[in-house]
């Protein structure tokens, strides 16, 4: 079965999908998570969030090193020193270059992310993030960095190459009883990290605001409460994504129609407030009682078995 929707239409009591195979399904609520090239997005727009040239850099390399293969090395184990639980960053901000670098499977593994803005990809070049490259166009890129450092990507074995390319935030996030989260919501960059972590808040969000719903007119007044408890928080996420968060202050005009000015991130500390001090089941839970005044979550709801997810050990 192919879980893409081909169309929706919503009348009555249930909502009826047509997936692509032609299969035909009804249901209460319709949550569409069908990732950045979303056709539930189309149908709740009513047009195609289709990708633009992003406000900063425009394409990235990744690619791996091994812990192991820089210890082989005296010229390159350096990197292995003091690197648990820290990222490095390494900006060229004057020419739209940056690498990011930080361990993963328990610092087993270093894995390199090479931001760069380049003037020959289109914008509406679809994404790839199978293009593979070789390791010497990196070095070719990133020619004046350090040369210790250098070394250390010349440890690579391959690389990937593919355009990093924006969507900007749309203006609804609902329609009738179809209602969008995830990258089909909002499609971020990766300059935040931040486009999983959003998921998360919408999913959380999503699933305590329909707590206790129990009709149509309800679900469609919920999901107009996701709407506003969700999407200014997760587009200003989505336009800081555009940059790193020592370069808030490039997109602050951008951030205008979703924050009030007070709120607006100005360096990396406020960045990092914004992003990780907000309290979704705070935010979600009060706009509920302002809806239900009686509105509360049962004392186990955070503990109840979700469906797909193997309970914890």
């Amino acid at each position: 079965m192919t879980f893409f929707f081909f169309f929706f239409f919503s009348a009555g009591s249930k909502s009826l999908l047509t997936l692509k195979d032609g299969q035909q399904v009804l249901a209460d609520l319709v949550i569409g998570a069908d990732g950045v090239h979303s056709k539930a997005s189309q149908e709740v727009l009513g047009y195609s969030n289709k990708a633009v040239g992003p406000l900063a850099a425009n394409c990235c390399y990744r690619f791996l090193i091994p812990a192991e293969t820089l210890e082989q090395d005296a010229e390159t184990r350096f990197w292995n020193k003091d690197c648990q639980g820290w990222a490095r960053l390494m900006p060229d901000n004057d020419s739209k270059r940056r690498l990011v670098a930080y361990t993963c499977r328990n610092d087993t593994i270093h894995n390199f992310v090479a931001i760069f803005y380049d003037q020959h990809v289109p914008p509406d070049m679809r994404e790839d993030w199978q293009a593979n490259i070789p390791v010497s166009e990196v070095l070719d890129r990133f020619a004046d960095y350090n040369p210790g450092l250098l070394k250390v990507i010349g440890k690579a074995k391959e690389a990937k190459r593919w355009p990093l390319l924006y969507r900007p935030p749309i203006p609804f996030w609902h329609r009738a009883r179809l209602g969008l989260v995830g990258d089909a919501a909002h499609p971020m960059l990766p300059h935040m990290g931040q486009g999983g972590a959003q998921g998360l808040e919408d999913g959380l969000v999503m699933g305590i605001v329909m707590h206790g719903a129990s009709s149509v007119k309800d679900i469609e007044a919920r999901l107009a409460i996701y709407d506003k408890v969700r999407r200014n928080r997760a587009s200003a996420v989505q336009i800081l994504s555009n940059v790193g968060m020592d370069q808030a202050e490039l997109v602050a005009q951008h951030l205008r129609p979703y924050l009030d000015s007070d709120d607006i991130p100005s360096d990396p500390l406020q960045v990092l407030r914004f992003t990780y001090g907000y309290n979704a089941v705070d935010a979600a839970t009060k706009a509920m009682k302002e809806y239900d005044a009686g509105f509360e979550l049962p004392p186990d709801f955070f503990q109840s078995e979700v469906v797909g997810v193997p309970p914890a050990e």
